[in-house]
């Protein structure tokens, strides 16, 4: 059995287990599990002790321009990155080192071996969390396929319905999943934030053909072989004019401002774009709007847009770096990995999404009318998803094909001993992980955006059905 075979089984033994019979359909719900969030999470961490490490080789480069390492400097360095990666990186490198050999020396070859290291784990970790999605993908598909199934039929009961509603008020604790706004009983807001997500659905969920799939991992992989290649060939012209002992630093390096938006020009080809015609750039309804931005990034650092709001109190939010312009068309290259690392896209919380609802409600009868309109933004909802199955394994295939591109640009780094080029290797290692989270964050996205659209949608469905039910002819 292939290993599709043997996800998709997975998956349908999921959906069984969580949907069962027509009879307890109303009863499910779809979400992403633990564990893709504790990779998720994991990532996140590597990835910034891996910036960490970054910033403590710079420290260390510049603090000993002109002298050897202390034998405490040394041991501070050892205990710092044992504390970082689990292992002292120093001790192979002395041990092979004869006495000539200065701290110092042991010291950067001991970062160089970290980051190499940092990446061989990084790129392994993505893997296991695209696997992870995988599984989670199949299940989503098919729930998806039961839920369009479901509001149609909805939508043909509540076509043909002609009779009154006893009761004006029901009991329906899922409501906090479709509140809007601070607000739990307002069909008219619970459908216009329906509209909303079907739209964001259809503008973030890309669909796209092979031959686009195929064109843009080319694409992507000879656009990062170019910027890798301006990077060295700039160090090189560098050295040439300073001289073989100068010391390069990550203020020389630089990245074309036209570079790096045709880079994320094409990674928006066949993911979630960055920004979207539903986003704004309000004040977020906040009165302490730095306090909310904080949870999620720094706000002098970045820029934030987000979108209409939507029910369970969320919205898609945009983050992006606030890169000033007045520096030329160059950005130096230190600041183009900490904006790729900066920039996503979340389905966050808004203004009311930490707010306390009873436990058990009562909210309005839904009118025929409401139900038919809810459950035609849902049938496209589904619709859409049901579509990305069709680019899901493509896009898999991209990810596959960028990961081995990348690595080879890595390892096509310098492999000899020689620290002039230290600062250039290291910074384009760190742009190779900046690749890959940037790339693995907008699947993150992807994945939260549909999730969330179908436990909201399952949330409406079941409303929608306790409603009928207090119809009478």
């Amino acid at each position: 059995m292939s290993t599709i075979d043997d996800l998709q089984k997975q998956a349908d033994d999921d959906v069984a287990h969580a949907v069962g019979s027509e009879q307890t359909n109303r009863d499910a719900t779809i979400d992403t599990n633990t564990e893709i969030e504790m990779v998720r999470d994991h990532l996140d961490d590597v990835e910034d002790r891996n910036a960490t490490t970054i910033q403590i080789l710079d420290d260390t480069v510049i603090a000993t321009e002109s002298r050897d390492l202390s034998e405490r400097e040394y041991s501070v360095l050892r205990t710092s990155l044992k504390a970082l990666t689990g292992e002292h990186p120093f001790k192979r490198i002395a041990q092979e080192s004869d006495d000539s050999v200065s701290n110092r020396q042991i010291a950067l070859e001991g970062f160089k071996e970290t980051l190499k290291k940092f990446w061989a784990y990084i790129k392994e970790q993505a893997k296991k969390f695209w696997n992870l999605l995988k599984r989670w993908w199949f299940k989503t598909f098919d729930i998806s396929k039961r839920a369009k199934a479901r509001a149609e039929k909805l939508i043909d009961r509540a076509d043909r319905e002609y009779g009154v509603s006893v009761e004006n008020e029901i009991s329906f604790k899922e409501i906090k999943k479709l509140a809007m706004n601070g607000r739990i009983n307002d069909p008219a807001a619970i459908v216009k934030g329906l509209k909303d997500l079907e739209l964001l659905t259809a503008e973030l969920i890309n669909t796209r053909e092979a031959d686009q799939f195929n064109d843009a991992a080319q694409d992507l992989t000879d656009k990062t072989a170019e910027i890798v290649e301006g990077i060295k060939s700039h160090a090189d012209d560098l050295i040439k004019a300073r001289g073989e002992d100068a010391r390069i630093d990550r203020s020389d390096l630089g990245v074309r401002e036209s570079d790096i938006n045709e880079f994320i020009g094409i990674v928006e080809t066949i993911f979630a774009r960055s920004d979207s015609s539903l986003v704004n750039q309000q004040d977020f309804g906040l009165d302490k709007a730095d306090k909310y931005l904080k949870q999620f990034a720094e706000p002098g650092k970045t820029s934030f847009k987000h979108s209409a709001h939507l029910p369970g109190d969320k919205w898609v939010l945009s983050i992006s770096p606030a890169i000033s312009r007045s520096t030329g068309p160059v950005i130096d290259l230190g600041t183009t990995i900490e904006g790729m690392r900066a920039s996503r896209l979340l389905m966050a919380s808004c203004l009311y999404g930490d707010k306390q609802y009873d436990a058990d409600p009562l909210v309005k009868v839904l009118s025929t009318s409401t139900i038919s309109r809810g459950c035609e933004n849902i049938v496209r909802i589904c619709e859409y998803i049901n579509e990305y199955r069709g680019a899901f394994d493509r896009r898999d295939r991209f990810k596959e094909r960028v990961i081995k591109d990348i690595d080879q640009v890595v390892n096509n780094l310098t492999q000899d001993n020689d620290m002039t080029y230290v600062e250039c290797d290291r910074l384009i290692r760190s742009f190779a992980n900046a690749i890959i989270g940037l790339i693995r964050r907008r699947s993150d996205f992807e994945t939260s955006l549909c999730a969330y659209s179908m436990s909201t949608s399952i949330a409406f469905l079941n409303y929608s059905e306790l409603s009928l039910k207090q119809y009478t002819k």
